[in-house]
């Protein structure tokens, strides 16, 4: 090929507009139980001995939301996003009323997610916005707290071990500000479970450790069920997005 083809072609390619761009963005949002279970429940007994229960459920996914993402513009309608998400979980109480012999218990459910997101963004053009959907994968790093409050001592279970693996999804519309600055709003959804491995329970000072399992044997000790623990939300979101 001579030169002069040579400088021609490469006077083309820098002469087209570069479409991937890197950018960065930060949202808060809150989300609410979506696909929950029964995860306590109240129960009341009278002084005539007759005892009424009310179920409580729910979804570990509920709560506030820090958001964040590094995103890379690879075509005018495709993008890449890596997020990550950190959920403040939420808290859900119970308690027991006993009265022969008077006893009463509270019990509190906390949990807490911080996830990544690798995810794909498509998106389009109208009305001087840019309505887009976002599709992806949730790896997240879960814990989840129970304590019951009784008369005379307080027991504190805490489950760890495993990760939790689900679906994310987003549709939203972004408002462009100027070339570099956009602000956002979308809803969420994420579904999935967390499967721990191990549970502690602290009583006062003596702790003991259980090791779940789907299967085991009635001679293993410390051994219990594993529990399967929600984590689907769907909730809302905003936040501004920033060109690099």
């Amino acid at each position: 090929m001579k030169r002069p083809s040579i400088i021609a072609i490469a006077l083309l390619a820098l002469s087209l507009p570069v479409s991937a761009q890197l950018y960065v963005q930060a949202g808060l949002g809150y989300a609410m139980s979506l696909g929950g279970v029964q995860l306590d429940r109240d129960r009341i007994e009278s002084t005539t001995g007759v005892e009424s229960f009310t179920y409580k459920y729910g979804s570990y996914g509920q709560g506030f939301e820090l958001a964040g993402a590094v995103g890379y513009t690879v075509t005018p309608s495709v993008a890449l996003e890596l997020g990550i998400c950190y959920n403040l979980g939420p808290s859900y109480e119970a308690k027991e009323v006993r009265q022969n012999p008077a006893q009463n218990r509270e019990r509190t459910h906390t949990a807490s997610l911080f996830s990544l997101v690798p995810s794909i963004v498509v998106k389009g053009t109208a009305w001087g916005m840019n309505p887009y959907a976002r599709f992806g994968v949730v790896v997240g790093f879960p814990s989840a707290k129970m304590e019951e409050v009784r008369p005379n001592e307080v027991i504190t279970s805490t489950y760890s071990g495993n990760q939790f693996f689900g679906f994310h999804g987003a549709c939203g519309v972004a408002f462009p500000m100027s070339k570099e600055l956009v602000f956002f709003g979308e809803f969420t959804i994420q579904g999935g479970s967390w499967s721990p491995t191990k549970l502690e329970e602290r009583v006062g000072a003596t702790v003991t450790t259980i090791t779940l399992k789907d299967e085991f044997t009635d001679a293993e000790q410390f051994v219990a069920e594993q529990p399967s623990l929600p984590f689907g939300s769907a909730g809302v979101r905003a936040g501004v997005r920033l060109a690099l």
